[in-house]
């Protein structure tokens, strides 16, 4: 599956095993999850970016290797992935700390976000690059699904290029914090909304929109530097030009869209 590593090392499978054990007591569970989360850590930093430079041994001056870039963001997905956490942050202590709240629907089996901290700028423009990504395939989507008329159509491409617009701005702004943008899934879920008419992928794209602004709105009461406002800025007032447009094209009026604007989503 593409974007998932499966870690075979025999350490894990071997603690794996422990920890799986009924008869375990819950001071060596967690001793061996943290174990677990050390080793993990050695796996997903292996191709961390290096960058030389110069110090004193005690016997000459050298080049030697450091990680490049910005500092580490770990984000465990609470509760199960705090387990994890200490083991890693034995390897990295500098790391910063995010946290990532999800459930998943017991009816439509989708996961479903309900908290979200970071505390960096590159998390949350990486939240955000993953909705335009969402976005770039749900368009994709419903100009290939043959339910929409020919100016519906016209329009959903056009948003969807403004979209792609938007990814390239937030890929090149995590980039030059020193981060590393998130990459698009092969595919995206949307078998919570019922797609069957122009209608429903239009109700589909308003909510996708209206999420988008929600996020980008928040963006600009936490960003600080000039470059990220103007761009959070510039890319809210499409969100907002796009949702205002599937509004009309479904029959909404527009004080209600302001006051969902203000509030969250529909």
């Amino acid at each position: 599956m593409r974007g998932v590593t499966i870690v075979n090392h025999p350490l894990v499978q071997h603690k794996l095993t422990l920890l799986r054990d009924k008869n375990r007591s819950t001071k060596a569970f967690r001793e061996l999850f943290s174990e677990i989360g050390n080793l993990l850590c050695y796996e997903v930093t292996r191709d961390l970016p290096l960058e030389m430079i110069e110090i004193e041994t005690p016997f000459a001056a050298m080049k030697s290797p450091i990680l490049s870039g910005k500092k580490l963001v770990l984000a465990p997905i609470v509760r199960a992935g705090m387990g994890f956490l200490e083991g890693m942050l034995e390897l990295v202590p500098a790391a910063r700390v995010a946290h990532i709240g999800l459930y998943r629907d017991p009816k439509t089996l989708v996961a479903v976000e309900y908290y979200f901290k970071a505390p960096s700028d590159v998390a949350l423009l990486n939240l955000a690059l993953e909705l335009e990504h969402t976005a770039i395939f749900a368009y994709g989507l419903a100009g290939g699904s043959g339910l929409l008329s020919k100016g519906a159509a016209e329009v959903g491409g056009l948003f969807r290029g403004s979209h792609a617009r938007h990814r390239d701005t937030l890929a090149q702004a995590v980039k030059g914090l020193g981060g590393f943008p998130i990459a698009p899934r092969p595919s995206y879920d949307f078998s919570a909304f019922e797609l069957k008419t122009e209608a429903d992928l239009l109700r589909l794209a308003l909510f996708l929109e209206m999420k988008a602004a929600h996020t980008y709105q928040q963006a600009l009461a936490r960003f600080r530097k000039r470059a990220l406002l103007d761009a959070a800025g510039s890319i809210l007032g499409d969100e907002v030009s796009h949702a205002a447009v599937l509004r009309a094209a479904l029959g909404k009026g527009p004080v209600a869209f302001f006051r969902q604007l203000d509030e969250g989503l529909d």
